[in-house]
């Protein structure tokens, strides 16, 4: 994921994801993150770095809590 830090948006739905890799928080300038449809049980726990995030659909996976913060 080194190369993506420029990455804005990421539609990852229905991949079958058990989990989000940690290294995307290293992608800042992320706006759009849809990973609906797969069988996620949390997210990374430094979401907070999304600073630019404005739309995230975690819809449709078995999320048991969510970050509060960085």
């Amino acid at each position: 994921l080194g190369n993506l830090c420029k990455l804005q948006l990421l539609d990852a739905s229905a991949c079958g994801l058990n989990s989000i890799p940690d290294e995307l928080v290293y992608c800042t300038q992320l706006m759009d993150l849809n990973v609906m449809n797969n069988n996620l049980i949390r997210l990374p726990s430094r979401m907070g770095w999304w600073m630019r995030l404005v739309s995230l659909n975690a819809s449709g996976n078995k999320l048991r809590d969510v970050p509060l913060s960085a």
